[in-house]
């Protein structure tokens, strides 16, 4: 007779059964409440002394669930679920985020092959680990760990509507990243190497606005679509010669506040002709357009790639074929705009700035900063802006007038405000 029983340190009861041999079989129920895994247990039984044949042990199945969930077991094929939920998760998410699930649904389908239009509760873990496997044997194990954590939201999904009994993809371990050798990880820009960017930008017409684009990420160490997307009137009078840089970040949407010189606030108005503080207008209208609705920098990234070419940095593309193609693993780029970010870290550590204000002054997102231990103050953060413009050599560090508490009121401590 059917009956239930708890195991040692679990919250969920076990359904003791027989099988149609008259073996006894146990089975978690997922279920805390005694008289809803009895249930469970009772109509297991019943299904494998009646049901001889899989179609009648789905319809014991979808008795039971509608009597224990008030609706009957979903059968959904994988092909159909999948899509699903990736399509309703469009609109929810980042363009990029929402292109990535609809990648992982397709491959992992193609994988499947025909199982893909039978029910999803047929996924096995043992395939989804091979898929993971497959993934990291061709790409890399970072690309492979992403792919699965997409396939969790799928499967987390599916056990809430009640499409799977149970999720086969939880507490699925990520397969161990190599960790990058010294000459794959991405370099900081020396002095010398901003100074051949800007050259190099200022030799182009095209490129007008990456010339003050490059000296704010070495500036303010920012990603280049917060640059991309910077607004005239984000750019607030703190004090004299002092401008801060208030915006929300694009990726962490954590707030952001940035000294910044106003003699290049200043020449950078005069020079893009674009607008002026405290206008609503893009002061880089051009890269804005480029970094579009879909917030991608790829545009942007190449342009930049073909400056640093310019400068000698970087060798030319050819655009030949030298892998299996754009399935592979590739090799990391070591040069890009996102070394604007390493060099502002690397000088502010180097010339002695505490942890918490280049944390704060880069924005980099980590437990400390989350829990509050330590707040970078806007003071801090302006005697670092020096130590950054004094070693680009972008502007003169005496063209920027140096900050000393006590001579501020409490007003200009706190920050006006207003646009310039």
């Amino acid at each position: 007779m059917a009956s239930v029983r708890k195991r040692q340190r679990s919250p969920y009861y076990f359904a003791c059964y027989r099988d149609q041999h008259g073996q006894k079989r146990q089975v978690s129920t997922r279920e805390c409440n005694r008289n809803r895994a009895l249930k469970w247990a009772i109509g297991l039984e019943e299904a494998c002394h009646h049901a001889q044949s899989r179609e009648a042990l789905l319809v014991e199945f979808n008795r039971l669930c509608e009597d224990l969930f008030g609706q009957p077991l979903r059968v959904d094929t994988t092909r159909a679920f999948l899509k699903k939920v990736a399509q309703e998760r469009t609109g929810e998410i980042a363009g990029s985020s929402s292109e990535r699930y609809q990648q992982v649904v397709a491959e992992f389908l193609t994988f499947l092959g025909p199982k893909a239009d039978a029910p999803l509760r047929d996924v096995q873990r043992s395939e989804i680990i091979a898929f993971r496997t497959a993934v990291a044997e061709r790409t890399t194990a970072s690309t492979a760990n992403a792919y699965i954590k997409s396939l969790k939201g799928f499967f987390s999904r599916a056990l809430e509507d009640h499409v799977v009994f149970s999720n086969v993809t939880k507490n699925l371990k990520h397969l161990a990243e190599e960790k990058a050798s010294p000459e794959r990880q991405r370099q900081p820009f020396s002095a010398e190497e901003i100074s051949k960017l800007i050259a190099a930008a200022k030799s182009d017409p095209d490129f007008r606005e990456w010339v003050w684009m490059i000296q704010v990420g070495a500036l303010t160490g920012q990603r280049l679509g917060d640059i991309a997307t910077m607004r005239w009137d984000a750019l607030k009078a703190f004090s004299d010669g002092i401008v801060t840089w208030q915006f929300k970040s694009g990726k962490t949407k954590r707030p952001m506040s940035l000294p910044f010189p106003a003699s290049i606030v200043s020449a950078m108005s005069a020079e893009l002709g674009t607008g002026s503080t405290g206008k609503s207008s893009q002061v880089f209208p051009g890269a804005g357009a480029c970094y579009g609705v879909k917030k991608r920098t790829n545009t942007l990234s190449n342009q930049f790639y073909r400056i640093m070419v310019k400068a000698g940095i970087v060798p030319p593309r050819d655009h030949k074929a030298h892998s299996k193609g754009r399935g592979a693993t590739r090799r990391a780029s070591t040069r890009g705009f996102h070394c604007l970010r390493h060099t502002t870290s690397s000088v502010l550590y180097a010339v002695g700035a505490p942890r918490p204000v280049v944390m704060d002054y880069v924005g980099h997102e980590t437990g400390e900063i989350s829990d509050g231990y330590s707040h970078a103050e806007m003071l801090q953060k302006i005697e670092a802006m020096e130590r950054v413009v004094a070693f680009t050599g972008l502007a003169k560090a005496s063209s920027v007038t140096p900050v000393v508490a006590t001579e501020r009121s409490g007003e200009e401590q706190k920050g006006s405000g207003d646009p310039l």
